[in-house]
């Protein structure tokens, strides 16, 4: 009887050791753990546009790279908004997470093409993005 429980003790300690471990396949690269994004029509003009990344450790810099805004014209699709890693609310420095919204206002029954790419750059210059295209209409 005792050995049968130091045989289940050891085998439930196993398990929640395995339990808390992520596999190395579930992350998304080396650098990006996981992330989320998204552009959503929240009424009249407005696109929510969200970003957030999870880093496997702390990183040097982290966030949305980019988000670019194209209007459908008769002409095709035409750049009307960029922001950049530098801009505010799009990235940090030191941290294992970012996330935010950022709000576009633009044009009542208009399409939009909305593209967000994050990042991860670690301390050794290791880096990896994440991209994806959202169309909008409003």
């Amino acid at each position: 009887m005792k050995t049968l429980k130091r045989c289940l003790a050891v085998l439930l300690t196993c398990m929640t050791i395995l339990a808390a471990t992520v596999p190395v396949a579930a992350r998304a690269s080396d650098q990006i753990f996981r992330y989320y994004l998204n552009a959503t029509h929240i009424g009249g003009g407005t696109i929510a546009i969200e970003f957030s990344v999870s880093a496997v450790d702390t990183m040097n810099h982290l966030g949305a790279e980019s988000i670019t805004v194209m209007e459908r014209t008769s002409f095709g699709w035409e750049l009307v908004e960029e922001y950049e890693a530098s801009d505010p609310k799009m990235s940090t420095y030191d941290l294992h997470y970012h996330g935010d919204t950022i709000y576009y206002y633009g044009d009542v029954e208009t399409e939009y093409l909305i593209g967000i790419t994050i990042f991860a750059e670690d301390y050794s210059g290791g880096y990896d993005s994440r991209s994806k295209t959202f169309t909008v209409y409003t």
